[in-house]
């Protein structure tokens, strides 16, 4: 009898040193060709985009005052929409057509406390004020 709980005893603990053996396992190597996985981006030069965008902001009121409509079709978004102080509305159309027509003007127009927050390569926000 004390052989056979003898031999239990040994197989147990062969059995939990076997077992143990899995979970001490290494990862195992992934071969998915899954396309939906994250894809590292290069960290973005915050510096220069902050320079690129402060230089944009403060080159508006050159480009009101010389009624630069080509400045703004290269600036604004095809599908950009403002909402202007009076409530109304425009899109990038509107404003090329009313910086042309010299609807849109501002003689004297200064940009101050710019703030620029890079959140990636392709977005950031931009605040500030304009005293006209």
């Amino acid at each position: 009898m004390k052989r056979f709980l003898l031999v239990v005893t040994l197989s147990l603990v062969a059995a939990l040193f076997a077992f143990a053996q899995f979970g001490c396992a290494g990862p195992q190597p992934t071969t998915s060709t899954n396309t939906n996985m994250a894809i590292a981006e290069p960290t973005p030069d915050r510096a220069a985009i902050e320079t690129e965008l402060k230089k944009i902001e403060n080159d508006w009121p050159r480009i009101m005052k010389e009624h630069d409509a080509s400045a703004v079709k290269r600036i604004e978004a095809d599908d950009a929409v403002f909402i202007y102080p009076d409530g109304s509305s425009g899109d990038k159309a509107q404003d090329v057509k009313d910086i042309e027509s010299g609807a849109l003007s501002a003689d004297s127009w200064e940009i101050a406390d710019l703030k620029v927050n890079v959140l990636d390569n392709d977005s950031a926000v931009v605040s500030g004020r304009s005293i006209v």
